[in-house]
């Protein structure tokens, strides 16, 4: 039986968890947060807007770095979607998908110009300090009990690989 076309109140529920109530599907929703790796689509974002800076000889115009965030290699974000998919304990729950650990922004930049271009030194306090940002940091052990899954990448290595990404579209031309 198909179910009824959404009108009144019904009409009233929305986004994902709606969709279970209307339909009765298994909803599992995964907050991807600062999400970084090769090829990223916005170049104004922290990671990449630092590297093709650094590429360039340019130092880095950024905030004062005081600021942690919570990041995750772009390589880590499929494994986290397909192990949700097979984990029943995951519906209806909303399940990070992020390292579980905090890095300030300067520790980010200054990593990042040690692998580019130690020479040139970051321009922190160029740019103000976002307002009201809020510090986000995964729980780790909850997404791996709902879902087994970890991230596999460090921070370390992500930062290796986006630069060798960016160096070699460079050389490139």
């Amino acid at each position: 039986m198909a179910p009824a076309p959404l009108t009144g109140k019904s009409a009233l529920v929305t986004g994902a968890t709606g969709f279970h109530a209307l339909v009765g599907t298994s909803v599992i929703m995964l907050r991807l947060f600062m999400v970084y790796g090769p090829g990223q689509a916005d170049s104004k974002k922290l990671i990449p807007s630092v590297i093709t800076a650094l590429l360039r000889g340019d130092p880095p115009r950024v905030s004062s770095g005081s600021r942690e965030i919570d990041r995750i290699y772009v390589d880590d974000v499929v494994p986290a979607m397909m192990a949700a998919m097979d984990a029943p304990a995951a519906v209806r729950n909303t399940v990070d998908v992020r390292s579980g650990a905090l890095f300030s922004i300067r520790s980010i930049v200054e990593h990042l110009t040690e692998l580019v271009n130690p020479r040139i030194q970051p321009l922190f306090g160029a740019v103000p300090d976002r307002a009201l940002e809020q510090v986000r940091v995964a729980d780790t052990a909850r997404t791996a009990s709902l879902i087994g899954w970890k991230p596999k990448v460090t921070l370390d290595e992500g930062l290796r690989r986006t630069v060798e990404w960016y160096a070699e579209r460079v050389r490139r031309g």
